[in-house]
């Protein structure tokens, strides 16, 4: 079988990632517009002539180039500085001493994680997970991922409304959560202009820094002038409304009200002295490790499945890929495999990979390579490995209304019948069932569980869970026919089945929950994880030491105002036992466990207003504090079984 072999040489191509700042901008005028912006507003306050918040504040990097489509050569020069970044877009226009050198709408594309990388093109990283304000590597201020649901960045997003000089006592935290807190009117911080373009209030000490005047330096004299010609040169305009927020600075946690721009975030904070409470935050920095963030330091491969479109023939496929989380080496397995992929696990030793395929989904396995690819079983549904990897277990139909579990040899030899779950009479005459699917087998190999779906009730599908020997005997009932279960899942220690229940409307699934149950005591100990506080939940998947399972789900969260009415979909993380949960990132679905449990991978794609085709699949840290893109082109990863070095 043939391969298609794709080493990452340039990263950034592959990954659908401009290539930043591999070169340096080598001519002088560049660096002279830059030095001249620089010294108008921050030369004054470096020299002492005056005590003020720096408006550029240090570099962070030399001159650069970086990727833009419309510049010439598609290069632009550009520099980083703490507060912003400089950039000349075009080179060759007349040089107004204001809007020759820009700073680029670095907020918002942290806020949404599509960098920009010309007028019309962008690609998708991962909204910025580092804190606006404040000291970073603490966990109570919000991040700029944290203002994706508040940003005015939709047609369908409610507007605020014009609050006139209203008085602000709107606070957020880091999950998102706005509330009205009555007591921050003593602070007597209002409102004092309404942006009728992105239709955003702007609080009065802002709005007061962003017209003000000043001492600057142009062309080597100091003289009195608006620290910006134009009000929004700087800034840009107000993509949130003005928020107080609880954050850490210089080790204290202060009291500071956040408002985010198209191009810079400013803070007020109270008790600092004059000149120094209106600050711009480190959008420069944050942004400049945000866009220059590499490969994950982490060793282990993650299979997973890309979807694609042969044009000449219109036809959509899916197929198979392997890679390694530090973006080293991508290989297609199933590129030569003319049937689309439906589905693929992974062999308990990571020697093969099993998948279904093709009109009839029939099963097939092959040497994790891609070699000898062979069909086992014609016409299956979902699929297991045997803990020893010599057997699959999968569901398939033997009639119009009843599918039953068979038993096949990874070698397509020994096929049997496992289950034989009679079918039950339904409502309303229609025709009895039995429909057996998802089954998985246990860590010692001596059972199946399953779900069987076996009757309606009211036109709403019902399905229990189930558990069988291998040998077929002592089918035991563990979760009765009474309401839809489904996706069983064995504990690494096999003394506990974790399953889904969808929330059913007719054959719809409107959302769900998450439940584990001891096997030996059944139903009497069934025990929901996700709570009411959750919405479209995932079916759950254990850690490798059963100690957590990671769900993603939706947590319901009450806003006010123009908010949601819930929080964003994310990847949270439960205490079996003490049903502890804690969010380790706030987008994202599939997520799949690192061998020794230290990371995690997930797809993030369209949610909601936010769309983002194709998918990516992105590493996270179990703690939630650092993550990576893999791929920008895939779904459904799962890591290759074996140990991984951090």
């Amino acid at each position: 079988m043939g391969l298609r072999l794709r080493l990452l040489v340039v990263v950034f191509v592959v990954l659908g990632i401009p290539n930043l700042g591999a070169l340096r901008a080598t001519e002088a005028a560049p660096a002279d517009a830059f030095t001249r912006t620089w010294m108008r507003t921050d030369e004054p306050v470096a020299s002492g002539e005056v005590a003020r918040t720096w408006i550029w504040g240090d570099a962070v990097s030399e001159n650069m180039r970086e990727s833009y489509v419309e510049s010439p050569q598609g290069m632009r020069d550009v520099r980083y500085f703490d507060k912003s970044r400089m950039e000349i877009t075009h080179p060759d226009a007349p040089d107004d001493g204001l809007w020759y050198v820009t700073n680029g709408l670095l907020v918002v594309e942290m806020i949404t994680g599509r960098q920009q990388a010309g007028d019309d093109r962008f690609y998708q990283r991962i909204p910025a997970e580092i804190n606006v304000a404040g000291d970073q590597g603490f966990a109570n201020g919000p991040t700029y991922a944290t203002f994706r649901p508040l940003a005015d960045l939709s047609e369908y997003q409610q507007k605020p409304a014009d609050r006139g000089e209203g008085i602000i006592i709107e606070r957020i935290d880091r999950s998102g959560l706005v509330t009205s807190d009555i007591r921050l009117a003593s602070e007597n911080v209002a409102t004092a202009f309404y942006d009728t373009v992105t239709s955003h209030n702007i609080a009065a000490p802002f709005w007061e820094f962003m017209n003000s005047e000043g001492l600057v330096n142009v062309g080597g004299e100091y003289t009195v002038d608006r620290l910006f010609i134009d009000p929004f040169y700087a800034t840009g305009r107000p993509v949130i409304e003005p928020y107080w927020s609880d954050v850490v600075v210089g080790g204290t946690e202060q009291l500071v009200l956040i408002q985010c721009f198209e191009r810079r975030c400013l803070t007020y904070t109270p008790g600092n002295p004059e000149g120094w409470k209106v600050e711009a935050g480190n959008v420069g920095q944050h942004y400049h490790q945000w866009a220059h963030k590499g490969p994950a330091p982490v060793d282990g491969q993650i299979m997973f499945l890309r979807n694609g479109h042969n044009m000449a023939t219109d036809t959509h496929y899916t197929d198979i890929y392997l890679m390694n989380v530090d973006w080293s080496e991508e290989i297609c397995l199933t590129c030569d495999f003319e049937p689309t992929v439906r589905g693929a696990i992974w062999s308990p030793d990571g020697s093969q990979i099993a998948f279904t395929g093709g009109r009839t989904s029939d099963l097939y396995v092959m040497n994790a390579d891609g070699s000898d690819l062979r069909m086992v079983v014609a016409t299956a549904g979902d699929f297991t490995w045997s803990p020893d990897g010599t057997q699959l277990a999968f569901s398939r139909p033997i009639s119009e209304r009843n599918s039953q579990i068979f038993v096949v040899g990874a070698d397509g030899q020994n096929e049997r019948q496992l289950t034989d779950v009679p079918p039950q009479e339904q409502q309303f005459g229609h025709a009895p069932i039995s429909a057996s699917f998802a089954p998985d087998w246990s860590p010692d190999g001596t059972q199946i569980a399953f779900a069987n779906e076996g009757r309606t009730v009211f036109l709403t599908w019902v399905a229990g869970i189930y558990t069988v020997n291998v040998d077929g005997s002592d089918l035991t009932e563990v979760i009765p026919q009474d309401r839809a279960y489904a996706a069983p899942q064995w504990s690494p220690d096999g003394s506990q089945i974790l399953f889904y229940r969808p929330q059913t409307a007719g054959r719809e699934v409107m959302g769900g929950s998450i439940y584990v149950v001891d096997v030996a005591t059944g139903e009497d100990s069934m025990v929901e994880l996700t709570g009411d506080n959750a919405t479209y939940p995932d079916p759950g998947v254990w850690s490798p030491d059963g100690l957590s399972v990671a769900v993603a789900m939706t947590p319901s969260i009450v806003y006010s105002g123009e908010a949601p009415t819930t929080g964003t979909r994310g990847i949270h993380l439960i205490d079996p036992v003490t049903l502890e949960r804690t969010q380790i990132t706030r987008f994202g679905s599939e997520p799949a466990w690192s061998p020794d449990g230290e990371y995690l991978t997930f797809t993030l794609s369209s949610e909601g207003w936010w769309y983002i085709d194709p998918p990516l699949i992105v590493l996270t840290d179990v703690a939630g504090t650092s993550q990576w893109i893999v791929t920008a082109n895939g779904y459904g990863a799962q890591w290759r079984p074996g140990a991984i070095d951090g």
